[in-house]
């Protein structure tokens, strides 16, 4: 591995304790304080957008996991219907021609 390699591995772990420790404490959806009274009301979208950016700090590189995290929370708006917008899709093909 090279010494980006390594800082970037860091970044990312350093930023998924952060979302563990924002999660459990002042999370409006997750956490022990807010989950009872707030209903899951505060984000729209499934998974939470604290759960995206986990997902998205496990997969992709430091900076692309910020990028993809950024935009996910700043069209984030507090709303009754849910929205369902995964960090990866899966796209699967079927055909009978010959490809």
């Amino acid at each position: 591995m090279s010494l980006r390699d390594n800082i970037d591995k860091g970044m990312r772990g350093v930023a998924l304790g952060l979302l563990t420790v924002y999660q459990a404490t002042i999370s409006p959806d997750k956490s022990f304080l807010f989950r009872g009274r707030l209903g899951g009301r505060i984000c729209s979208h499934v998974p939470h957008c604290s759960e995206y950016a986990r997902e998205c700090f496990q997969k992709y590189h430091f900076f692309t996991a910020l990028h993809y995290t950024m935009e996910r929370v700043s069209s984030c708006v507090p709303r009754y219907e849910t929205q369902y917008d995964p960090s990866s899709y899966r796209v699967v093909f079927f055909s009978s021609a010959p490809i």
